[in-house]
């Protein structure tokens, strides 16, 4: 089971809401056997342990879950990514959902996913607002940066993180490990961030992109 909060932490949208706070999680059914059925992930939002809206998502299983007060976005095994936006002006306190936007297609497994608004106003995005970003990386090294425009999900640039990871692993000297991803996000200024886990010696805990 993934979960997160929905809206930014401690915001209005969540853990002010009156009911409490407005959480999105995401259950992977596997099948019990070989001839078993399809794998099915759920995407549920509820308050306080009460649900209040679901998606069903045949042969899907759920890799990576991001939100903000905005947008939440499921990453799945297969390469596809969800949307999903609050219903109205409301946002999330109405603990339900609807789909942004058709499932991107990004052709290899989600590892990581992270949603960001800008901290400051000012224009450049649709609705007179500096648009927000996500950035979604691949079990293959490969990254890619969105505008999170009203209008929908804008590509705004792609590239790999494994020349960034190799760099950090030939610093680190003899013996270290292949670094893990340990978090990812986009600044203010649209540029990546990532924080990289290198071990001496020995695999970092965890998962997420990366290989020997």
């Amino acid at each position: 089971v993934l979960s997160v909060d929905l809206g930014p932490p401690g915001g209005p949208a969540t853990l002010l809401a009156p009911g409490g706070r407005v959480v999105a999680d995401v259950v992977n059914s596997a099948p019990t056997s070989a001839g078993g059925p399809a794998p099915v992930a759920t995407v549920n939002v509820s308050r306080s342990g009460r649900r209040g809206w679901r998606d069903v998502l045949p042969r899907v299983r759920c890799t990576a879950l991001a939100s903000d007060d905005r947008l939440l976005a499921v990453g799945t095994a297969c390469g596809c990514l969800y949307l999903y936006a609050p219903p109205g002006s409301g946002g999330w306190d109405a603990c339900r959902a609807r789909r942004a936007s058709p499932p991107l297609v990004l052709g290899s497994p989600v590892a990581e996913l992270h949603v960001s608004r800008p901290t400051g106003g000012g224009g450049g995005g649709d609705d007179g607002e500096r648009p927000g970003r996500m950035v979604a990386v691949l079990s293959d090294g490969s990254f890619h940066v969105y505008l999170l425009q009203v209008a929908g999900p804008r590509l705004e640039y792609e590239g790999s993180v494994l020349p960034a990871m190799n760099t950090a692993r030939l610093g680190s000297g003899p013996g270290a490990a292949f670094p893990r991803l340990a978090r990812v996000q986009v600044t203010d200024t649209g540029h990546l961030l990532l924080v990289l886990w290198v071990a001496q010696g020995r695999s970092p805990p965890g998962g997420g992109a990366g290989g020997g």
